[in-house]
């Protein structure tokens, strides 16, 4: 029988923090909800599909408990905070390193001395950077494709002045700031960009749907979709969407995945126009009508994504109760923000969108918040997310495959251990992996759990000629599907192997993290709009999504899922959904894919689901 651990003493000293005008305050109050809301999951446990009762009986009481710990754990950071707070923060002024900020001037030297200065200094001191335009030209060896580092620092401040005085400019294809292994910190005010900008822009001039082809025309001062770095595509594709338009099929009026029109084939017909050859996502040809909105006059921009070395622009990774603080991503090769295998991570105003005043119409090449295998959280709280190419946020835990079945009781998972691959490697890292971590055992070819057990061990070890993490478990499990076991030489190298057309086709087992998929993530007052896919993708479990709105999301506004082809999972459950303005194309929906295609007679992993006031 569980037990509610929820104590008066708790909850009077969150009520008691609550009370103040703490930028936490609401999020103290969502955490207790939450806990609240999976005490009845867990009541309600029995009475689920049998199918999944046995998963609901073992999970949810550990994710109580862990989500309890993070609340205790809050409680204790925001103590610490305001004592250092009252103490008075020491302060570095940025220019006393040299920055010029004048986006001409390699600063990047400055900005890393800047780092070093902090580390030094320690606990307790704030950076204040000034106003400029700060270029980075180059990634420092060791610095994982980054251009800006800030890496195992705990409790301090780097402030700049605003997100449009103050901006980190990137010059290579990759991360312009990472921020990892930080405990406490705070990132405030600054803004991330690149240069030269990931998509060009122009307009339509013709249309022609017998060939699927436009004629598109480039507009003053924007790059040829021929040149750099376009020219570096390796899909070989690119995207084109016309935004603020509704991508969808005329005919049977579904969601267009990306716009709708791949461009496969570039002619340069003068010096600033060109005829794109298209590919249809709907019919899989170079047939069919035109998605919505490509008209003559239309405004299309292109989008260079797939290129070698794309990274997103802000990666921040295994963090512990850090603060992302009125920070702006105003363009990225990949998406915007990638969150992965943190704490407790605060995001509070932040956005991603074009740069005011610019004239662009594009911002991040990706989705704005990619959020995977965190912890607990995150937490955002009034942000914004406008014109990318892909969903404005998602959040799930990422499946591995298993490698090799050692043992009965030991697996090699499909997941890099050596932290230098971090960066070059899709598949998270060791740290997504953790001594006492529950797992569940997923049979990726019925949809159904063969098999659940706990992690006893980790380590590392050599797998054709790869590091790979190996757990060792607290039971014997049944011979699984493998990668050695199928025959295949090599790790996972793209999801797009698990795009299969017939589902008879083998597939390894996959391994979900039931304690690495964002349990007490809340999204409050945030705004998702004019974007090509969903408002939000969500895989995530025990959270709150409230008072957002959506406007102008070409698929859903909010869509709940498990995705096993991307190798995204695992379910949402315990979700309480309320209070949120809709005026996508679509509102809220669910679905569960599976490799050879949806299946609608899987078991129910999307439960306890609550919609409340208007949505």
């Amino acid at each position: 029988m569980h037990q509610n651990l929820l104590t008066d003493q708790l909850r009077k000293t969150v009520s008691n923090w609550s009370s103040q005008p703490h930028r936490w305050a609401c999020y103290l109050q969502d955490q207790l909800a939450i806990l609240n809301r999976l005490e009845q999951a867990i009541a309600d446990a029995p009475n689920d599909h049998p199918d999944i009762a046995y998963l609901e009986a073992q999970f949810r009481p550990a994710e109580y408990k862990a989500l309890l710990a993070n609340l205790q754990t809050e409680l204790t950071v925001l103590e610490h905070q305001h004592k250092l707070d009252k103490a008075g923060w020491q302060t570095i002024d940025g220019r006393a390193f040299g920055l010029v900020g004048d986006s001409q001037h390699d600063d990047g030297p400055a900005l890393r001395l800047a780092i070093q200065t902090l580390a030094s200094k320690g606990p307790g001191t704030k950076l204040s950077l000034p106003a400029g335009r700060f270029l980075i030209a180059d990634f420092p060896p060791g610095s994982m494709r980054t251009h800006w580092l800030i890496q195992g620092l705990t409790d301090v401040i780097i402030q700049g002045r605003g997100p449009m005085q103050t901006q980190i400019v990137g010059k290579q294809i990759g991360t312009v700031l990472r921020m990892e292994d930080c405990q406490r910190c705070q990132l405030i005010g600054i803004g991330i960009d690149h240069a030269p900008l990931p998509f060009t822009q122009g307009h339509l001039l013709e249309c022609d749907e017998q060939s699927y082809t436009v004629i598109w025309q480039s507009e003053s001062g924007w790059p040829t979709p021929i040149g750099f770095p376009f020219n570096l595509v390796s899909d070989p594709t690119v995207f084109a969407r016309h935004i603020n338009t509704s991508a969808r099929d005329p005919q049977t009026n579904a969601a267009m995945h990306h716009g709708g029109f791949h461009v496969t084939k570039i002619d340069k017909l003068d010096k600033h126009t060109y005829r794109l050859h298209g590919w249809n996502n709907r019919t899989k040809s170079n047939h069919g009508p035109l998605p919505k909105g490509f008209e003559p006059g239309a405004p299309v921009v292109i989008y260079s994504r797939g290129i070698p070395g794309h990274q997103p622009a802000m990666w921040v990774s295994g963090n512990q109760y850090c603060e992302l603080q009125n920070v702006a991503v105003y363009s990225s090769w990949d998406h915007a923000f990638l969150l992965t295998d943190n704490t407790s991570l605060k995001v509070l105003g932040c956005a991603t969108h074009p740069m005011p005043q610019s004239g662009r119409r594009g911002s991040s090449n990706a989705d704005g918040f990619h959020c995977r295998s965190n912890r607990i959280g995150p937490y955002f709280h009034q942000c914004e997310v406008h014109c990318c190419p892909d969903d404005c946020m998602n959040l799930y835990q990422r499946m591995v495959s298993v490698v090799d079945q050692p043992t009965p009781d030991s697996l090699l998972l499909d997941a890099p251990f050596d932290p230098s691959q971090r960066a070059a490697e899709w598949q998270p890292d060791g740290r997504a992996f953790a001594i006492g971590d529950q797992l569940a055992i997923l049979n990726s070819m019925s949809g159904q759990i063969d098999a659940c057990a706990l992690i006893t061990d980790k380590n590392e070890q050599p797998w054709r000629g790869t590091h790979r993490v190996h757990v060792r478990l607290d039971r014997s499990l049944s011979p699984l599907r493998t990668r050695e076991t199928l025959g295949k030489r090599s790790p996972v190298a793209s999801n797009q192997e698990f795009f299969i057309d017939d589902p008879l086709i083998p597939i390894e087992h996959m391994i979900i993290n039931m304690q690495t998929k964002s349990d007490g993530f809340v999204v409050r007052d945030c705004h998702l709009a004019s974007n090509s896919a969903n408002g939000i993708k969500l895989k995530a479990s025990n959270g709150i999504i409230d008072a957002n709105h959506f406007d102008h999301n070409n698929m859903h506004s909010i869509i709940l899922m498990m995705e096993v082809p991307w190798q995204e999972g695992y379910a949402p459950r315990a979700v309480h959904i309320t209070n949120n303005h809709c005026t996508s194309q679509a509102g809220i929906d669910q679905q569960i894919t599976f490799p050879g295609g949806e299946k609608q007679d899987l078991p129910p992993y999307i439960n306890h689901i609550l919609m409340t006031g208007k949505n």
